[in-house]
């Protein structure tokens, strides 16, 4: 049986399948798995494949890749989303790495991807980053980050600015 897997991360799929009955059924040859990595396929210095983000959040501001060594993650790179003056506000550097927020290692990919979706939601968020080598304690300060409401007029136009927010902790409309 041929199966392909389009992801972002090959070898993450790769090194669990190749355990228990997945791998015992590919090195016998009944299963024959094939990954495909989707940031080949892009055209930006980034290798983006998410699309724009939605309604504002986090992702105007940071955009994080998750860092895997020897199979294991590590944390994640985090660059700077469309909001630059933003990000920089923050403290952070592009290609930062953050191995823990709020003293939580980003080690789980699940678990990383819920504490990221928690930064919005908090006004000071304390981040260890691995910079140039170094282990280094920051405490962001999120609350100074204010992006346009979804509703509000293009910028340079008056409008309302609301917290920073993901979309997972966005309040419904009253």
């Amino acid at each position: 049986m041929r199966v392909d897997v389009f992801t972002i991360f090959p070898g993450l799929v790769d090194a669990f399948c190749a355990e228990s009955l997945l791998g015992k059924a590919r090195s016998t040859g009944l299963l024959d798995l094939r990954t495909h990595d989707l940031r080949e396929h892009t055209t930006d210095v980034h290798r983006s494949v998410d699309d724009a983000p939605f309604g504002g959040g986090a992702g105007m501001v940071l955009r994080p890749q998750p860092v895997f060594a020897n199979g294991v993650q590590r944390g994640y790179r985090v660059y700077p989303g469309r909001n630059r003056q933003q990000f920089a506000k923050l403290g952070l550097q592009p290609g930062d790495l953050v191995l823990s927020i709020n003293g939580t290692p980003l080690d789980d990919p699940q678990r990383g991807m819920e504490i990221f979706n928690t930064i919005g939601t908090s006004d000071r968020v304390s981040v260890t980053v691995e910079r140039n080598g170094q282990s280094q304690e920051l405490t962001l300060n999120t609350a100074q980050i204010m992006l346009p409401d979804a509703n509000s007029p293009p910028p340079g136009r008056t409008g309302q600015q609301r917290p920073i927010q993901t979309p997972a902790f966005t309040p419904e409309p009253e």
